[in-house]
């Protein structure tokens, strides 16, 4: 299990982003689907794609890591830290939707919660559990110096990931394959000049 902690602020710097248009909401809606995928999908497909990185790689200050090459989303990830703000640096390419699957929470059949079996139910319960116990419910997400709207509390499915062999974020070597279940907090921006 991930006990990502309490986040008061996250701060985008990103370069291709452009002031917001009173009548849009920044950030995608609950409802709304993105290139055909929900926001809990999205969550997914962030989570995997995190999961992919080693230690070393999450714990660079740069804020831009490689990303998957067809996705109109571009994924961020907070740098690990213990401040209660943190930056993210980053260009992006311009048109890009912003994706933050941060704060959550996962459980996961690699590291798993005694208290929680490992079946997909047991998963899901488990994340739910922690992330009423362990996150910030009023966390504040910043864009080139202006608030912005929270983003909305997502619950996946249990699904498969992949980890690298070697300094992975559970320090187990030649694991290489799990499953989880994530509740976060999803913040998915619009690309500059939608807004």
């Amino acid at each position: 299990m991930r006990r990502l902690l309490s986040l008061f602020a996250v701060a985008f710097a990103c370069l291709a982003s452009n002031a917001f248009a009173s009548d849009v909401s920044p950030i995608v809606q609950a409802d709304e689907r993105i290139g055909g995928r929900s926001l809990a999908d999205w969550e997914v497909a962030w989570s995997k794609w995190s999961f992919g990185f080693t230690n070393s790689e999450l714990g660079e200050k740069t804020g831009c890591l490689p990303q998957p090459s067809s996705a109109p989303v571009h994924f961020l990830v907070i740098p690990e830290s213990d401040d209660d703000v943190n930056a993210i640096p980053c260009t992006v390419p311009a048109g890009s939707y912003l994706l933050l699957g941060e704060p959550q929470i996962y459980c996961t059949d690699i590291d798993p919660e005694p208290a929680y079996p490992t079946t997909a139910k047991g998963l899901a319960r488990c994340a739910r559990h922690y992330w009423h116990q362990l996150t910030d419910p009023h966390p504040r997400v910043v864009l080139d110096g202006q608030p912005i709207p929270n983003g909305y509390v997502v619950h996946t499915r249990a699904f498969r990931f992949r980890l690298p062999p070697r300094d992975n974020m559970f320090d187990l070597p030649g694991v290489r394959r799990g499953r989880a279940a994530v509740v976060a907090r999803v913040t998915l921006l619009r690309p500059a000049g939608s807004r």
